[in-house]
């Protein structure tokens, strides 16, 4: 019932607003230095940092596949079908780093895919794999979870998740192995 509001609200908004927050396109660079423009990303396989080898305005297109994102504004209305207050709600999931969001064009997003759409709660494998990387800024976090991973066949962890969180686990795990040791 859940999963029908949330397709619900968003029929209601209007075309343009939709588009705005779930568009973008990505500048890449070909090898002559110039850019293009690229509607999705690739898996080919980026050395930089998490923060580096993300723009924040290709999160949004990035998420696409899992689910999109909903700005926090409309999930606060979707979550007030469930709990008395749902801006304390979200901000308790944000201040305790149980939650994916980014800053978009002045806006909190957050990615679809983390939320148990039916009982309007945080998805638990997602909770745990947040937990394991142990990332304290939120924009890589973001970008993790919307990188394809080679240990997930290429997919992104937030594509894998609902298929099989405890690869995605494992994946957090190593990163954080390789990445954060000693932290």
């Amino acid at each position: 019932m859940m999963a029908a509001n949330l397709a619900r609200f968003l029929k209601e908004l209007p075309q343009r607003e939709r588009d705005d927050r779930c568009m973008s396109y990505l500048h890449r660079p070909n090898d002559d230095g110039t850019t293009r423009l690229a509607p999705r990303l690739t898996t080919r396989r980026v050395t930089l940092t998490l923060r580096q080898a993300f723009d924040l305005d290709e999160l949004p297109s990035a998420y696409r596949p899992s689910g999109g994102v909903i700005d926090s504004a409309s999930l606060t209305r979707l979550l007030a079908t469930r709990w008395e207050q749902p801006v304390s709600v979200l901000a308790k999931w944000i201040v305790a780093r149980q939650v994916i969001h980014f800053g978009y064009h002045g806006q909190l997003m957050l990615p679809v895919f983390q939320f148990d759409l039916r009982r309007l709660e945080m998805r638990k494998a997602v909770v745990e794999t947040i937990e394991a990387l142990h990332l304290q800024n939120a924009d890589e976090l973001a970008g993790w979870f919307a990188k394809p991973n080679r240990l997930l066949s290429g997919l992104s962890p937030a594509e894998a998740i609902a298929e099989d969180p405890s690869d995605v686990l494992a994946a957090a795990r190593s990163f954080r192995s390789i990445n954060h040791q000693g932290t």
